[in-house]
């Protein structure tokens, strides 16, 4: 519920009620029959930590919302969200829209993050380029039928290795990546 507040009566049905107290296994609540909910006496908000990933096109648009919890993409929630107009009643879609606009919306996150938008080019690179280095030596390294040939790309191949599992490493401490 956005914004969030107190459930009323009203909120509730009565049969979805008497469905969940009957699906928590209590047998006695089996033979009773649920007729009113008379008050609210507890409530307990619950908070779940997750990432919001805000999808968008080019004119900003049909603005999605997806949500990874513990790195796994919640369908639920992102479903939810959107049926409750998240983007909207929030303010995701306008600030998307206006964002595009400007062209500066990456930029703007990546400065107020410290991060480099160049150096992430660069890291994205090394770590492609040493991805390709390593297919070639090992391709080559198939093909060598010569002992101190294939020692030397195998030296090679561990050093691009090393090379590549650094730049992902970078990348993967960025708080910002490309898509």
């Amino acid at each position: 519920m956005y914004p969030p507040k107190r459930p009323q009566l009203s909120d509730l049905d009565v049969r979805e009620v008497e469905r969940l107290v009957r699906a928590l296994g209590n047998p006695d609540h089996r033979k009773r029959d649920l007729l009113a909910v008379k008050r609210i006496e507890h409530i307990q908000k619950l908070y779940l930590a997750a990432v919001a990933l805000v999808y968008s096109i080019d004119t900003g648009s049909n603005t999605e919302v997806a949500f990874t919890i513990d790195g796994k993409l919640s369908q639920d929630h992102e479903l939810t969200y959107a049926k409750m107009g998240g983007p909207k009643k929030q303010g995701i879609e306008t600030g998307i829209k206006d964002s595009i606009c400007s062209r500066e919306f990456s930029r703007d996150i990546k400065t107020e993050l410290g991060v480099s938008e160049e150096r992430l080019k660069e890291t994205e690179q090394t770590a492609l380029s040493a991805g390709q280095t390593i297919e070639k030596l090992e391709r080559a390294l198939g093909a060598s039928n010569d002992a101190a040939e294939q020692e030397w790309l195998r030296q090679r191949i561990d050093e691009q290795k090393q090379v590549r599992l650094k730049a992902e490493t970078e990348l993967h401490a960025s708080p910002v990546r490309n898509l």
